[in-house]
Formats: structure tokens, sequence, C-alpha cells
């Protein structure tokens, strides 16, 4: 459909965006679980669940990168 090759899409979207597709779309993902857990949506697990997040060692590592703190401690704060 885009008249391209899917390698050269992820190029382009690399170029355009500075990240690859699946990065774009885990950072997206930590983001989203952030604001959820900030907002106190519910348990961290259930949380990263149900954007996609199934691995919950990789998770609180990826997260902790990211943020600075654990996904608990964003949850404690808006409990």
């Amino acid at each position: 459909m885009a008249g391209c090759s899917v390698r050269r899409l992820q190029q382009a979207f690399r170029e355009h965006v500075g990240t690859s597709p699946l990065a774009y779309l885990h950072d997206l993902r930590l983001d989203r679980v952030r604001v959820d857990l900030a907002a106190g949506a519910g348990p961290v697990t259930d949380v990263a669940m149900r954007w996609g997040l199934h691995h919950m060692g990789r998770f609180a590592a990826d997260y902790k990168r990211r943020f600075g703190e654990l996904p608990s401690q964003t949850a404690a704060r808006a409990a």
C-alpha cells in the first residue's frame, strides 16, 4: 500500500521520528502506563498488561530507565 518495502518504510520512519517503529510504540506504551499509574487507574501489573507490556521484569527495568523511578513508586504517589 505504501509503495515501498517494509525495510524502506522502517528507515523512513526512523529518519522522520528518530527511532524505530517498535521503539516508538514501546515508549508510547510506557508513557500511557505512567499516566494511568499517576491517575491511580489500578495495580501496576493490571495497568502494564492493559497496555500490552506482559514481561513484568523487563517492563519495570524499562520504566525505571525511562522515568528514573519504579512503576510502584509512581503508583504509590497516586494512592
